[in-house]
């Protein structure tokens, strides 16, 4: 950086873009030559040429609407699907202390682990888990057919070779293409029928293509 001397200061001579004058010296002096160190200082500012991000703070933001946050419960691990359908194991380490006026959502922090680098902006989906059922039977989500209102369901059931009787069904969970059975019971050996049954009869004679 270039250094002022006080013998710059003498009038009529040109310095820095500026005419100098002197006035008496002293204060007059003193304020011009703050005034050039500020343009000095102003010029030797540095310029940022690459900014660094440090790959252990990446972290997913989930808006989730307030009323589902109770199901979360003490359970922190979640699982976050990406859009080439890769799926990451993540574990909720913040509750931002607001929540959105208009949307009701409230911003929570997920960091995952990857073993590749995620871009930013990156969006993922996160499931979360409402209830769960031990010891349950699900059946193919076709093989389950509804009345108009859909208030009763029901499946068609092979029970010998040829002939499929209609039987009412209790709907439990769903899970993307399957359905829980909560009543009546099934068992692994039971036959239902996953295509041609929609428009059945209470009992019917079908041929099973095999």
């Amino acid at each position: 950086m270039a250094s002022i001397e006080r013998g710059d200061f003498t009038e009529g001579r040109e310095l820095d873009g500026q005419r100098i004058r002197r006035r008496g010296g002293g204060e007059d002096e003193f304020l011009l030559e703050r005034q050039l160190r500020e343009q000095l200082i102003q010029r030797a500012e540095r310029v940022d040429l690459a900014v660094i991000n440090d790959a252990n703070s990446f972290a997913f933001i989930l808006a989730l609407p307030y009323e589902l946050r109770r199901y979360l419960g003490d359970n922190k691990n979640v699982e976050v699907l990406l859009p080439d359908s890769s799926r990451l194991q993540g574990a909720i380490t913040l509750f931002m202390p607001t929540v959105d006026s208009v949307s009701q959502t409230q911003n929570i922090v997920i960091k995952v682990k990857s073993k590749s680098m995620l871009p930013e902006n990156l969006v993922g989906r996160v499931r979360i888990i409402k209830s769960t059922h031990s010891n349950t039977v699900f059946v193919p989500k076709a093989a389950v057919l509804a009345d108009e209102t859909q208030s009763n369901f029901w499946i068609m059931k092979l029970i010998d070779s040829s002939t499929a009787v209609k039987v009412s069904v209790t709907k439990g969970i769903e899970n993307g293409d399957k359905v829980e059975i909560k009543s009546p019971p099934l068992n692994a050996n039971d036959k239902i029928l996953l295509t041609g049954n929609y428009g059945l009869g209470d009992t019917a004679k079908v041929i099973v293509n095999k």
